[in-house]
């Protein structure tokens, strides 16, 4: 859209837009039998809920075949938080990700995630009391007739050697209602399916305010997104860190102007390079472009590699701690 920025989608709106749309059904399973391997694995993106509120996809080979990859894992494992004592090692066994947020008051997070998984490994390292990848107790528990694996306020259950799933402990336990009562079908939009699958894109999200709205506490954080309607976001690890940017759509002309200047001046800020720092990056954007289109608020972006670790550190901790994804 701009120039050197490659992808098409919004940094800026990633911590707070959010959305849902119609529902899509897939071909439904008969009662009375445990659904199977094939089955769990014919269409992984049935297993996440309907009535999310954001939708997202990450490919994890993208990810950590990236410069930047090497400091940001840890804070990716926030997560899912599997370490190799437990037969998992992101860069070698994280596919691709896709994930559904379904409230703004706290951490509502389901995330299928696609890949290479040890379930007798984790249940081995759990009944040994071993550490997850965040450094707390990783406690073993049962519900639905599946194992269920808690580190602080994640949740991971292996499904299959190749699918598992991660995100708080109600989302998973909302989809794992689903695998039991074998009421899996795919609920994702066809349309936001499509937008973050482009083509070339390593990352996206998509996103639509109207059935809930932006908190009090987001709006300060981020005023540039006040009578923001729907956001979409695309973008790609390369070079350094990542290029980014997308689409922000406005009730109104002057909510999308009003939304430009104030997101010119939350880049500028001081108070944001202090927040930053803390990661260790001291200039998180290394170009920035705006333009205004009737309501909408199109932005581009580039960040380094620090700025894209505290990305997805930020991120990471935001979506896994409750009241975090407000």
């Amino acid at each position: 859209m701009f120039g050197k920025v490659r992808a098409c989608a919004l940094l800026l709106c990633l911590a707070a837009a959010v959305g849902c749309g119609p529902k899509e059904a897939v071909t439904p399973v008969s009662d009375g039998k445990v659904m199977t391997v094939a089955e769990l694995e014919k269409d992984p993106l049935a297993l996440l809920p309907g009535g999310m509120v954001a939708f997202g996809r990450a490919d994890g080979k993208a990810f950590f075949a990236s410069p930047s990859a090497p400091q940001s894992t840890q804070a990716a494992l926030a997560l899912i938080p599997l370490t190799p004592e437990m037969g998992f090692v992101p860069s070698r066994d994280l596919s691709l990700l896709h994930f559904g947020v379904y409230a703004f008051g706290g951490s509502d997070l389901c995330a299928v995630v696609e890949g290479s998984f040890d379930k007798d490994a984790v249940a081995k390292a759990a009944d040994k009391g071993a550490l997850s990848a965040a450094g707390k107790p990783l406690v073993k528990s049962t519900y639905a007739d599946r194992d269920v694996f808690v580190s602080g306020d994640v949740a991971v259950t292996v499904l299959t050697s190749k699918l598992a799933l991660a995100g708080s402990q109600t989302g998973v336990r909302r989809a794992l209602d689903r695998v039991r009562d074998r009421r899996v079908k795919r609920e994702v939009p066809g349309e936001w399916l499509e937008f973050v699958r482009k083509p070339g894109a390593h990352f996206g999200l998509i996103a639509d305010t109207s059935r809930e709205s932006l908190s009090d506490a987001t709006l300060k954080e981020a005023p540039y997104l006040r009578g923001a309607k729907t956001a979409k976001a695309l973008g790609t690890f390369e070079g350094p860190g990542a290029n980014v940017g997308g689409v922000v759509t406005y009730d109104t002309v002057e909510n999308a102007q009003r939304g430009e200047a104030q997101a010119k001046e939350w880049q500028q800020m001081a108070g944001l390079m202090n927040f930053f720092a803390i990661f260790g990056a001291k200039s998180p954007i290394k170009h920035m472009e705006t333009r205004i289109d009737d309501r909408d608020l199109q932005v581009a972006a580039v960040l380094d590699g620090p700025a894209t670790v505290a990305v997805v550190g930020w991120l990471a901790q935001r979506l896994s701690t409750p009241g975090g994804a407000r």
